[in-house]
């Protein structure tokens, strides 16, 4: 089917065997922060999400491009529980230090 226009609808379902459910799996390789910057200074987009260009060429596959932005949110999830992990550390710190200081 093709459709030149809006299509309505009120529920869509897409079968799809795509998904991003292993990034929470122990051996996925999520890149560090400063690679992701690297990454988007260079092409200007993140890592595995098509480019402005490739879009308006290819066009989008839906359900490809749900499991890319599910992948892209859960990889965000796992980078601000390891900032989490890493403020709290910090505050334990700098906790430690005032009291070592407010002791003396």
């Amino acid at each position: 089917m093709r459709v030149d226009g809006k299509i309505y609808a009120t529920q869509i379902n897409v079968q799809t065997n795509v998904w991003s459910d292993n990034v929470f799996q122990q051996n996925y390789k999520l890149r560090t922060i400063q690679d992701v910057e690297n990454y988007i200074k260079i092409y200007k987009h993140l890592p595995d999400v098509p480019s402005e260009d490739n879009i308006r060429t290819n066009g989008i596959d839906l359900s490809k491009m749900d499991a890319v932005l599910l992948k892209k949110i859960e990889e965000t999830m796992l980078y601000v529980i390891e900032l989490k992990k890493e403020n709290d550390l910090l505050k334990e710190q700098i906790n430690n230090l005032s009291n070592r200081i407010h002791s003396k």
